[in-house]
């Protein structure tokens, strides 16, 4: 993982800038602490246009949705707060999303950059997490072990950095 460079110029990112309580006073050279709670937006408003406009995040892996296996290992991961952002395909996505506890959210122009939908999904958090996690919902190999590794960097980033780009 790395620090993205132009963290500032996306404040949306991290709404909660931290405060002198995130950086130690004693050890400055200190990373901040890892954050406490945790919350996610997960993109699914795609078309699907690579795949013959079907949706791509309820292709199934081991017989399970990819978009419930991401949700999953989300929730293994310990994150809280999850906010499944819908578009295209929302009438055969939304079944599959009943019962569960994650907050759902349309993108009623799912045309536009994917940016809209996101924007959409974090101004649907309830603002009390100290970091996010944005995912697309079509990841087939993301597990919670992965998901924990972020965090773990995240928690172990360097000061004043507040995004960090997963590089394979």
């Amino acid at each position: 993982y790395r620090a993205a460079a132009d963290a500032r110029a996306v404040p949306w990112f991290n709404r909660r800038t931290p405060g002198p309580a995130a950086v130690s006073t004693v050890h400055p050279e200190l990373p901040p602490p890892p954050p406490q709670r945790l919350a996610a937006v997960l993109l699914a408003a795609g078309s699907g246009s690579r795949l013959g406009r079907r949706p791509k995040c309820l292709l199934e892996l081991d017989g399970v949705p990819l978009l419930l296996r991401l949700l999953d290992a989300l929730a293994q991961a310990g994150v809280a707060e999850v906010v499944v952002v819908l578009g295209h395909h929302a009438d055969a996505i939304g079944p599959v999303l009943a019962g569960r506890p994650e907050r759902v959210v349309h993108n009623r122009d799912p045309e536009a950059d994917q940016v809209v939908s996101l924007r959409l999904g974090l101004a649907a958090l309830d603002g009390s997490a100290d970091a996010m996690i944005v995912a697309l919902a079509d990841q087939p190999l993301v597990d919670a072990q992965d998901l924990r590794d972020l965090i773990d960097a995240f928690g172990a980033r360097p000061p004043a950095t507040e995004v960090l780009v997963p590089q394979v």
